[in-house]
């Protein structure tokens, strides 16, 4: 089995393409759809600060997280 995770857009006469690996082309597959719609005014960067995103791209740069001991 194997599991497709992706985000991506319907259009506006609904319809979803989905492009799958090239070794399952010419294969019957049963296909399972889970649809999760997106708050997208979470992904709108207009509703951000204009330096957030550079500004939380310098944070995660910062590795401030002194590991001891074993992986």
């Amino acid at each position: 089995m194997e599991m497709l995770r992706l985000t991506t857009r319907i259009t506006k006469d609904a319809t979803l393409n989905v492009t799958v690996p090239d070794y399952l082309s010419n294969h019957q597959v049963d296909v399972v759809l889970v649809l999760q719609p997106i708050d997208e005014t979470r992904l709108n960067p207009a509703l951000y600060p204009p330096d957030f995103f550079e500004r939380l791209d310098a944070i995660q740069a910062d590795d401030m997280i002194e590991r001891s001991g074993n992986p």
